[in-house]
C-alpha cells in the first residue's frame, strides 16, 4: 500500500475512533483498554480531561515507538499521536448528542466492539499508530512474533482489571464483552492480511 493511502487510512480510522469514543465508549462508561481506558480511569479518578491524558500518554508511547519501531514509523505515528487527542476534544460535543437506551446496551456494546475492531484493523493495516498501546502490540509482534490480537487483548484486560477497582460491576461486564468482541473480530481480520 502506498504511503499516501496508508496516511489517509490512518486519518479516517483516527477520526472515527474519536467519534466512537465520544458517542459510545465514554457515555457507557466502558473501560475498553488501551490509552482510552487509561484516560477514562484518570478522568473518573481525577477529573482531568481525557484529551489531556491521551496527549501525554501518546508522548510516552512515541518515545517507546522510536526506540523499537524506528524513525519512519514513529514520525508517521507522531502526527497521528498529536492529532488523536485533538480529534477526541473536537468530537467531544457528540458525547451528549445521542441518548443511549439501556435496553439496547448489550447490542450497542457488541456493535461498538465490532466497529472498534475494524478501526484497529485499519490502523494496523496502515502500519502507523495513534500513539496508543497498539505500539506495544506491534513491538511484541515484530520482536517476539507474539500475535497482535492476543497481546492487545492481554494489555486491555490488565487495564480492565484496574478499572474494575473503580467502576460498577455492570459497567465492567459490558467492558469485558466489548473487549472479547473486539479481540475476536480483530484476530479474524488480521488473519486475512
Amino acid at each position: 500500500m502506498k504511503k499516501g493511502n496508508r496516511l489517509c487510512l490512518m486519518g479516517v480510522s483516527l477520526f472515527l475512533s474519536a467519534v466512537l469514543y465520544n458517542v459510545l465508549i465514554l457515555p457507557l462508561r466502558l473501560i475498553t483498554g488501551g490509552i482510552h481506558g487509561i484516560a477514562e480511569i484518570i478522568y473518573y479518578v481525577s477529573g482531568i480531561k481525557s484529551s489531556i491524558s491521551l496527549f501525554f500518554l501518546c508522548l510516552i508511547l512515541l518515545g517507546i515507538s522510536y526506540l523499537f519501531l524506528g524513525k519512519e514509523r514513529t514520525i508517521g505515528s507522531a502526527f497521528f499521536s498529536f492529532s488523536y487527542p485533538l480529534l477526541v476534544e473536537l468530537t467531544s460535543p457528540l458525547n451528549n448528542l445521542i441518548e443511549i437506551n439501556n435496553s439496547w446496551k448489550f447490542i450497542i456494546v457488541i456493535l461498538g466492539g465490532t466497529i472498534s475492531a475494524i478501526l484497529s484493523f485499519m490502523m494496523y493495516k496502515s502500519r502507523y499508530s495513534n500513539g496508543g498501546l497498539p505500539i506495544l502490540s506491534q513491538i511484541l509482534y515484530e520482536k517476539y512474533h507474539l500475535a497482535i490480537a492476543k497481546t492487545s487483548f492481554l494489555i486491555n484486560l490488565i487495564i480492565l482489571i484496574i478499572g474494575s477497582l473503580i467502576f460498577q460491576k455492570n459497567s465492567i461486564y459490558y467492558s469485558l464483552l466489548f473487549l472479547v468482541v473486539q479481540s475476536t473480530i480483530l484476530k479474524f481480520l488480521l488473519k486475512k492480511i
